[in-house]
């Protein structure tokens, strides 16, 4: 496999991370962050973006070869808030308390996995800008883990 170095916009991808990460996004209520999510793909420059009646997000990037595909597959909901002080901050902090050197980016759904999801997204975008994509990609954000009757009853639908 061909290696291609690029650079990736930190600040921005830090700056979009926190933005997931101030959308509350409880399973079935993740309209907001939804459209986060396929707006920024729309903005890297993705080729097709799909959302669904339940907020799943889908964005491709066509490549050069028509037989393989990768899928980047993650969610964006995430469990309540419970007690955490400010649950929807996506301050930076230092990692210390949580046993990580250098800065983390505090908030409900960060490490699991809003921050996952942003990295994935601006992972492949510059590739794209570059031509560097060969096989097809195929971004998936789904909705509603957590809550597998409401998905069964939506693919039955």
């Amino acid at each position: 496999m061909k290696k291609h170095s690029f650079e990736i916009d930190r600040e921005a991808l830090i700056g979009f991370t926190q933005n997931l990460i101030q959308a509350p996004s409880l399973s079935m209520q993740e309209e907001d962050a939804a459209k986060l999510v396929a707006k920024k793909m729309q903005e890297i420059g993705f080729d097709e973006v799909v959302i669904d009646p339940i907020y799943n997000v889908v964005g491709h990037i066509y490549g050069d070869d028509p037989e393989p595909e990768l899928i980047f597959n993650g969610h964006i909901d995430h469990v309540p808030p419970g007690d955490m002080p400010e649950p929807y901050s996506g301050e930076i902090a230092d990692g210390s308390k949580y046993r990580v050197k250098g800065q983390v980016i505090e908030g409900r759904g960060a490490c699991d996995m809003k921050a996952a999801v942003a990295s994935m997204i601006y992972g492949k975008g510059p590739e794209r800008k570059r031509g560097h994509i060969q096989e097809d990609l195929c971004n998936d954000r789904c909705c509603a883990r957590r809550d597998g009757q409401r998905r069964r009853d939506f693919e039955a639908a």
